[in-house]
């Protein structure tokens, strides 16, 4: 745990460095708010960094902020569906197989980086090639988000007059 904070940590803090850039934490699960005020705690420069939680915020609150981001970086599933959702191009980590299923999809499976790989050099280059192609990579994405929504909407309406309360 010690050694991923500090991997977390340093990572922020060359991302700042070498991008000059605020990182925002969005935090959706509320299990993951320790681990993530002790990466806090670590970074160096903290006045770059803010924490934003669905304990405070609501989800369209959240989604507000991540549609405004220049890139997301998440290691849970539903991170990476929602900030590509908003139109933000994510970068993740492959903690579940669902991550790299699901970045494949949206044609961003390049923009994903194996826990075992997870070093500071290879988290940050990564994301500092996924930032400085962001405009690429969004063009990118955006058409196969519309293709996966059109499907998720398609399978709901077949879905409709089986649900009890239905209406037309």
């Amino acid at each position: 745990r010690e050694t991923l904070v500090e991997l977390y940590a340093s990572t922020v803090d060359r991302l700042i460095s070498e991008l000059g850039v605020d990182i925002i934490f969005v935090e959706t699960q509320h299990m993951d708010m320790k681990i993530a005020r002790n990466v806090l705690a670590r970074i160096k420069q903290k006045e770059n960094v803010r924490l934003i939680s669905n304990k405070n915020y609501s989800y369209s609150d959240i989604c507000s902020v991540l549609k405004k981001l220049d890139l997301f970086v998440g290691m849970r599933t539903h991170s990476l569906i929602l900030s590509s959702a908003m139109g933000t191009v994510p970068v993740g980590i492959v903690t579940y197989p669902k991550n790299r299923g699901y970045m494949r999809t949206i044609g961003l499976q390049d923009n994903l980086i194996e826990f075992k790989n997870l070093t500071v050099d290879n988290f940050s280059d990564l994301i500092i090639k996924a930032f400085q192609s962001r405009h690429e990579l969004k063009n990118r994405m955006i058409p196969e988000l519309v293709r996966e929504k059109a499907k998720a909407r398609d399978a709901a309406l077949q879905l409709m007059p089986f649900l009890r309360g239905y209406s037309s």
